[in-house]
C-alpha cells in the first residue's frame, strides 16, 4: 500500500502502493547503539573503546601486592591477562577510560596504559530476508524484479558500527495499528509498566499495564493492526535485528507504540487523527517521571484532505513536547509546492517530509516532490517488511519512505542526546546529496543516517583538567576546567561528585565551563565528572562526558616498628608480647596482626586499636614470622598504611644435660665387658643417642643415632680410652646432639 490519505473529515487513507496495487488512501508507506550486548561504548578522541576500561601493563619491578593495591584504588571489577607479553585487561565499575588513563599513567609501578579500544567488522545482521533490504543496505542486488545501484542506501551498516537503537526513545506509529504479535516485532513493542489513564475528547479512558497504545476509532487501548499498513511501517522503523527471523528494522533495538486511527479499510478522519496524536502526548506525560514512554518520533505515513487549522495546531502541541514529525510527502506525483498535501505540507517546525526513492537513487515515479515543502527522500519502493500474523510483503509508497526517516530519527537519537530542532538538522544536514534530486527536495539529498549520526556525534571535551595535582588534602580548593569543541556553542556544562558509591550533582546546567570543588572530608575515590552539551539542548543527557579520579587524602603512616619482650629463638608454651611503634599519619591508629608459618599468611588479630600483640605458640616452627599492618584513623581499607615483620623461629625444648655411668670402674683388663649407661635431662622424649669410642688416635662412631641408652663396650686394646656419647629430643633430625657427655676409661 502506498501512503495513506486523509480525506477532509470523512476519510483519511493509506499512502503506498503495495505492489501491485495502489490504495487511495496515502498510506504514505529501516539499529545503533552505545552499548554492545558484551560491553558499553564510550568515545575516546572521537575513536570508540570499551567503557571504563583499560589494557595496562605494570612494570616488571612490581609485585602482585601492587598490583593488588592499583586494582583497589581504581575500583576495579574485572581484571584479566591479555596475550603474553604483561598486558592486562582491567575495568572499572566506578571511573571512566579518561579517569584510569590520567591515574595509570603517571603511577610509578605501571609501564604503560591505554584504551581497550573497539573494532568492527561491518555490522551485518542474520535475518534471512536482510538481503532484500536493500533500503539498508544495497550492493546491487535484485529485489523483486529490480536491480538496484550499489550504495543506494540509508547507511544502515555504518551506522550499526555506532549503534543498533535504545528502548529509551519511543516512536510512535500513528496508522492502521501495528501487529504486536509478530515474532519480529513483538520485542519493540512499547508497553505500558502500569497503568494509567488519559482523557480524549473529554472522556477518560483507563489503559491497562502491559497495553501497547491507542484505538481512535473504539477509544480503546487496543491497536492491533487489521490492516497490515502500519504493521509494514513498524517493521521498518524496527524489526528485531540480528534475531535470525523474517527482517532487521533500522534500528534493531526500538520501542514502538501504536497509535491507530485508520480502520481496516486504510481510511480515517482528521479528528481520530487528532485524538491519536493527543494519545501519544498525553502518554508521555503520564510516565514523565520515569521516562517510560519518551515519545519522541509520531511517524506518519498517510495524508489527505485540506488544510486543517485543528490538527496543525495538535501538530504543534506535539513539538512543544518534543516531538518530531515525519510526515509521508504522497504518491500523486506532484509538486507538494504547487499543491500541498497534508500533514506533509503544514508549515510546523517538527515536521519533516519524505519522499520516496528507488534502489537506483532515482525520485520513484509515484513520489510527490517539492524544493521548498519537501525536506528529504528516503527508499520507498519494493520494501518488505512485516505484515499481519507473520508474514511479510513488499510495498511501496512514499508511506515505506516515510518509515525509514521515522526509523532513522530513532537510530541518532540512541546515539546523541537532541532536542527535535537539532535533531531534523542532523537528519538533513547528514543526507546524501543526488544531482537528480536538486530542485526536488529542499535538502537535494536522500536520507544517510550513518551521515547524520556521525554529525550529531561531534560535541567533544578536548580538555578537562585540575589546577593541582593528585592527591590534595581535605580543606583545598580545587578548581576544575573543561573545554568543548564540535557540536553548536555556546555550550552547557553539568558538574558531579562521587563518593565511591554515589554520584551527586554539584552544579546543575550552567554556561561556566569551570567548577570550584573544596572536599572537607579524605576519600581516595572521588571522581569529578562533567557533562556538556550544545546550545538548545535542553535533554537532561551529555553529548560528551569525562571524568577524573582525584583522591583527597589524609596524612598517611609513614613508618611502623615492630619488636618483642624476647629474643628469638623462643620454645613452644612461651609467651612473646610484640609492640609496633608506628609514626606518622592520623591517631588513633588501627593494627592488624599477621602470622606466617612457611606456607601461608593467617590474620592473629583483625583491625583494632591495641599497639600490642601477646603470643604463646604452642607448636614449634623455624619459619614463623610475625607482621604488623598499621592504618590512621578514618582509613577502613583492608590494607596498610605501613607495615613491619620480624622472623621469629619457635623451636623444640632442647636437651640441657646428660650424666654418663659405666657399671665397672676404670681400670679394666682387656676384654672386660663395660656398659655405659646415659641419663638426659630436659627436651622432649623418646630421645635418641650416638655414641662415640676415642682412643687417642682417631674418633670411631661406635653407635650412629638410635633410641637406646646404654652401650655395651668390650675393649681388646690396653690404653686409655673417652667414652662419648650424644643426645636429641625426638623430631630432632640434625646429626649435631643437643647434649653431650664424655669419660675417661683405662684398659690394661
Amino acid at each position: 500500500m502506498p501512503w495513506m490519505r486523509i480525506r477532509r473529515v470523512t476519510g483519511i487513507r493509506l499512502a503506498a502502493v503495495a505492489c501491485a496495487a495502489v490504495v487511495s488512501i496515502v498510506l504514505v508507506t529501516v539499529p545503533v547503539s552505545t552499548q554492545s550486548g558484551r560491553y558499553q561504548i564510550a568515545l575516546v578522541d572521537g575513536r570508540e573503546a570499551v567503557a571504563g576500561e583499560v589494557l595496562v601493563k605494570f612494570r616488571d619491578s612490581s609485585t602482585a601486592t601492587d598490583r593488588a593495591r592499583v586494582e583497589q584504588d581504581t575500583s576495579t571489577d574485572d581484571s584479566a591477562s591479555v596475550g603474553s607479553r604483561g598486558a592486562r585487561r582491567m575495568h572499572s565499575r566506578r571511573l571512566d577510560i579518561s579517569a584510569l588513563v590520567a591515574y595509570l599513567r603517571v603511577h610509578p609501578q605501571v609501564e604503560y596504559v591505554e584504551p581497550n579500544y573497539i573494532v568492527y567488522g561491518d555490522a551485518m545482521p542474520n535475518d534471512p530476508k536482510f538481503g532484500t533490504l536493500w533500503g539498508l543496505f544495497n550492493t546491487g542486488q535484485t529485489v523483486n524484479g529490480a536491480a538496484g545501484t550499489a550504495g543506494a542506501d540509508i547507511g544502515a551498516v555504518s551506522a550499526w558500527d555506532v549503534t543498533t537503537g535504545s528502548r529509551a526513545n519511543v516512536v510512535a506509529v500513528v496508522d492502521t495499528g501495528v501487529d504486536y504479535n509478530h515474532p519480529d516485532l513483538t520485542a519493540n513493542i512499547w508497553s505500558a509498566p502500569a497503568p494509567f489513564s488519559v482523557t480524549i475528547g473529554g472522556v477518560a479512558i483507563a489503559c491497562a499495564a502491559g497495553t501497547h497504545g491507542y484505538n481512535a476509532l473504539l477509544k480503546t487501548c487496543d491497536p492491533m493492526d487489521d490492516n497490515n499498513h502500519g504493521t509494514h511501517v513498524a517493521g521498518t522503523i524496527g524489526a528485531s535485528g540480528n534475531n535470525a527471523v523474517g527482517v532487521a528494522g533500522v534500528n534493531w533495538t526500538a520501542s514502538i507504540m501504536a497509535a491507530k486511527f485508520l480502520g481496516a479499510s486504510g481510511s480515517g478522519t482528521t479528528a481520530d487523527a487528532i485524538d491519536a496524536i493527543e494519545f501519544t502526548i498525553q502518554a508521555k506525560a503520564a510516565f514523565a517521571s520515569t521516562h517510560a514512554a519518551n515519545v519522541r518520533v509520531l511517524s506518519n505515513s498517510w495524508g489527505g484532505g485540506g488544510f486543517s487549522q485543528a490538527l496543525l495546531d495538535e501538530i504543534n502541541k506535539a513539538n512543544t513536547n518534543d516531538m518530531l514529525f515525519v510526515a509521508a510527502a504522497g504518491n500523486s506525483g506532484r509538486s507538494n509546492d504547487a499543491s500541498p498535501t497534508y500533514p506533509a505540507s503544514f508549515n510546523a517546525p517538527n515536521v519533516l517530509a519524505v519522499a520516496a526513492t528507488d534502489s537506483r537513487d532515482r525520485l520513484a515515479s509515484f513520489s510527490n516532490y517539492g524544493a521548498t515543502t519537501v525536506h528529504l527522500a528516503a527508499p520507498g519502493v519494493n520494501i518488505q517488511s512485516t505484515t499481519r500474523n507473520n508474514t511479510y510483503t513488499y510495498f511501496s509508497g512514499t508511506s515505506m519512505a516515510t518509515p525509514h526517516v521515522s526509523g532513522a530519527a530513532a537510530l541518532v537519537l540512541s546515539a546523541c542526546g537532541l532536542t527535535t530542532a537539532t535533531l531534523k538538522t542532523a537528519l538533513l544536514t547528514g543526507v546524501d546529496i543526488l544531482p537528480n534530486l536538486a530542485g526536488r527536495v529542499a535538502s537535494s539529498g536522500r536520507l544517510d543516517v550513518a551521515r547524520a549520526i556521525a554529525g550529531c556525534r561531534n560535541t567533544q571535551i578536548v580538555t578537562f583538567a585540575a589546577n593541582r595535582t593528585v592527591p590534595q588534602q581535605a580543606g583545598t580548593t580545587i578548581t576544575f576546567t573543561a573545554a568543548a569543541a564540535g557540536g553548536t556553542a555556546p555550550y552547557e556544562f553539568k558538574w558531579f561528585v562521587n563518593d565511591g558509591s554515589t554520584w551527586t550533582t554539584a552544579r546543575d546546567w550552567n554556561a561556566s565551563s569551570s567548577f570550584a570543588w573544596t572536599p572537607l572530608t579524605a576519600n581516595s575515590q572521588y571522581i569529578v565528572r562533567v557533562w556538556v552539551r550544545s546550545a538548545g539542548n535542553l535533554n537532561d543527557a551529555p553529548e560528551a562526558s569525562r571524568q577524573l579520579l582525584f583522591p583527597i587524602v589524609r596524612p598517611l603512616v609513614s613508618h611502623v616498628t615492630l619488636g618483642a619482650d624476647k629474643h628469638a629463638p623462643q620454645t613452644p608454651g612461651t609467651t612473646i608480647t610484640f609492640s609496633a611503634a608506628p609514626t606518622g599519619g592520623v591517631t588513633p591508629y588501627a593494627y592488624k596482626w599477621r602470622l606466617w608459618n612457611g606456607h601461608a599468611w593467617s590474620v592473629l588479630a583483625d583491625w583494632r586499636a591495641a599497639n600490642t600483640f601477646v603470643w604463646t605458640p604452642a607448636t614449634a616452627n623455624g619459619e614463623y614470622v610475625i607482621d604488623v599492618w598499621v592504618r590512621g584513623a578514618g582509613n577502613a581499607a583492608d590494607a596498610p598504611e605501613a607495615s613491619d615483620s620480624v622472623y621469629f623461629p619457635i623451636e623444640p625444648p632442647r636437651v640441657t644435660a646428660v650424666t654418663l655411668a659405666a657399671n665397672k670402674t676404670s681400670p679394666q683388663a682387656r676384654g672386660t665387658a663395660v656398659t655405659w649407661t646415659a641419663t638426659p635431662a630436659g627436651g622432649v622424649t623418646p630421645y635418641q643417642y650416638k655414641w662415640w669410642i676415642l682412643d687417642g688416635a682417631s674418633r670411631t662412631v661406635a653407635r650412629d643415632w638410635s633410641a637406646s641408652n646404654t652401650f655395651i663396650w668390650t675393649p681388646a686394646t690396653a690404653r686409655t680410652y673417652r667414652i662419648v656419647v650424644g643426645v636429641r629430643s625426638a623430631g630432632n633430625t640434625s646429626r649435631r646432639p643437643e647434649a653431650q657427655q664424655e669419660a675417661t676409661f683405662v684398659i690394661r
